[in-house]
């Protein structure tokens, strides 16, 4: 799932890859083209598509459709409860690889922003001091962090990657932290 405090999200993207294979994507939503409705539709060929909160129905859970100042759609996400869920698939269980990338924009610290959560998979999410952090759960669960905060009230893109033996995070295309991980 995807819940946040203050944050505004416009896109996320979850590619894996089998050992000594291309990367595939397995999850494609861009909250910026969708614009409204309950569901988020994948356009990867995997179609794990996401709704709103937790079901079909509109509930107190949901995040708010809103504009981006560049005429594009966004999620808006109020700090408490905001979730948008993907239903649990073979798809988006990790084998080797892993590449998580979300677009996002903080508006406000807050203790523990969950930007993505696959359980027991993996995770990326920022600190109550800015720094981000991605998680890969294989055998053990291990992480990297960035080197620096995230920018407040600025659109940033950042990417998790595991790639077999190395866990990596990157901030707006640069490499801003590194952990060696055997997984």
């Amino acid at each position: 799932g995807l819940c946040c405090r203050r944050l505004f999200a416009w896109g996320l993207s979850v590619t894996l890859c089998a050992a000594g294979q291309t990367w595939t994507p397995v999850m494609d939503v861009s909250f910026g083209e969708q614009g409204g409705g309950q569901w988020i539709f994948d356009a990867s060929p995997s179609e794990n598509h996401a709704v709103l909160g937790t079901g079909e129905r509109a509930e107190r859970r949901d995040p708010v459709w809103a504009l981006t100042p560049k005429g594009g759609g966004a999620l808006t996400f109020d700090g408490h409860d905001d979730l948008v869920t993907v239903p649990h698939t073979l798809s988006l269980v990790p084998v080797a690889g892993l590449r998580v990338e979300v677009w996002f924009k903080q508006t406000r610290r807050s203790e523990y922003a969950r930007l993505v959560d696959k359980g027991a998979g993996f995770d990326v999410y920022i600190h109550e001091q800015g720094f981000a952090s991605f998680r890969f759960h294989g055998a053990e669960a291990s992480g990297v962090r960035t080197d620096r905060p995230i920018p407040l009230d600025q659109w940033c893109h950042l990417k998790g990657e595991y790639d077999g033996k190395m866990l990596s995070i990157w901030l707006n295309g640069e490499c801003v932290g590194t952990r060696p991980f055997a997984g």
